[in-house]
């Protein structure tokens, strides 16, 4: 207990460290819509290029793919793995089909195949797939963000007006919801951002001060001790807040882990299932060494339920009491090692890039032009519809004049009664000329 203790104890404060530092700074520098853009720019270029050798990869694997019944023509028992592979392989494209490329492996005889290598395609073609579809949705993540900030520029470049306007997003049709989220996304979002990044900056100062003052036994310097003595209330949800906070900053940088290529979560559910099992897992084994930190941090006695549930993690001598009051001084020097990262980061972020900006400009148009191509053809289904509609409900004679039944089931003309040919009284006269006028 008390091994497994120390072991978890050291990466709760390697990752804590990280961010305490990392999630006020981010909160702080999310206010900045201009530095937003400045990183989203840098990245547009690799993330365009990583795009591109994904689908030259997956295009070659499908050729490959493609080629795979001529191949085992002479090998029926490999058929059923064949037609699996065909079904799992995109459909290539004309440009693909007219312009094949390269082999995957081209020193490969075209006539060799057997069940291994079918395995190996299949891996491969599966992976591609895999990487080709999460970084499809890095670039359109990207290109997103992009425009969003991009909109905020322009809108707060042209003032209050009309409210908030966007070339790329849905019109907002309701004039006040314009105006509120124009308010809200040029001014109120960024003065928010840099209210929390305050916030957590206090609650960051807090525990940092918390956990370095925990080896001075013969002096109480905690800040989060003192929150013991207050009401039952008020220090449920103080205490609360507290460890939410210490989770939040723990996780969140384990969250970002990337081991070897191997296991790393990707957002839009691009994450494969060995690595949410082990982010899983090891989120489990994490839980109980924070805990037992953050009872540390309120109670140094440990006269807690909590505790009494783990049990005694003083018996060894290394492992014991000392280790977990002298190992959080080393969260000084993980934050100081972020602290200066962050500042690396932050003045490569301030460079321009050109090639980034046009190529999301470029990306930007063609949006804009498949939205009003979209609206264009929405217009024009609905006038044919509406031509539909009125055409059903108001028949046409042989002359194009609309006709409608009244009760009695006799005809009658759009503009003016009409009486039928075989009535003993003549038509008026008013009547018999607009008749005329129309039939012309």
């Amino acid at each position: 207990m008390a091994l497994s203790n120390a072991i978890g104890l050291l990466a709760v404060l390697f990752f804590l460290g990280h961010g305490l530092i990392r999630i006020p700074r981010r909160l702080w520098h999310a206010s900045d819509f201009k530095r937003q853009l400045r990183k989203l720019e840098a990245r547009a270029l690799a993330t365009k290029e990583n795009l591109q050798d994904a689908d030259d990869e997956l295009a070659t694997l499908t050729r490959d793919v493609q080629a795979l019944p001529y191949r085992t023509r002479h090998h029926p028992e490999l058929q059923p793995y064949v037609d699996e592979l065909l079904a799992t392989a995109p459909v290539p494209s004309d440009d693909e089909l007219l312009y094949p490329r390269r082999s995957s492996n081209p020193d490969q005889p075209r006539s060799s195949i057997d069940l291994h290598q079918l395995e190996q395609l299949n891996y491969q073609i599966r992976e591609a797939i895999s990487r080709r579809d999460r970084l499809t949705w890095e670039w359109r993540d990207l290109l997103e963000n992009a425009w969003y900030w991009q909109d905020v520029q322009s809108n707060l470049a042209a003032g209050q007006g009309l409210g908030w306007r966007s070339s790329v997003e849905p019109p907002i049709r309701s004039v006040w919801r314009r105006k509120f989220c124009w308010w809200w996304r040029v001014h109120f979002c960024s003065l928010t951002l840099r209210f929390l990044s305050i916030c957590c900056i206090i609650l960051s100062f807090a525990v940092f001060w918390s956990e370095v003052t925990l080896a001075f036994t013969n002096a109480d310097l905690s800040l989060v001790r003192p929150l013991i003595g207050l009401r039952l209330g008020a220090v449920e949800t103080l205490t609360g807040a507290l460890l939410i906070y210490l989770v939040l900053c723990t996780y969140s940088s384990f969250l970002k882990l990337r081991v070897l290529s191997y296991f790393h979560l990707v957002p839009g559910q691009h994450t494969d299932e060995k690595s949410l099992l082990f982010f899983a897992a090891y989120i489990t084994r994490l839980t109980f060494p924070l805990g037992y930190n953050y009872v540390t941090l309120v109670d140094r006695a440990l006269n807690t339920e909590f505790a009494k549930v783990m049990g005694t993690m003083n018996l060894v001598p290394l492992l014991g009491g000392y280790f977990n009051l002298y190992v959080p001084l080393s969260l000084s020097i993980i934050c100081l090692f972020t602290i200066v990262k962050s500042n690396r980061s932050g003045h490569e972020s301030r460079h321009d890039n050109n090639d980034g900006r046009e190529m999301i400009s470029q990306a930007r148009r063609m949006e804009e032009r498949e939205n009003h191509a979209r609206i264009r053809l929405y217009s024009s289904n609905i006038s044919s519809w509406r031509q539909s509609r009125y055409a059903s409900s108001f028949p046409v004679d042989s002359v194009g004049v609309p006709r409608r039944e009244d009760r009695s089931g006799s005809p009658h003309d759009e503009i003016g009664h009409l009486s039928s040919p075989h009535s003993s009284k003549s038509p008026s006269p008013r009547a018999s000329a607009s008749n005329s006028w129309m039939r012309t």
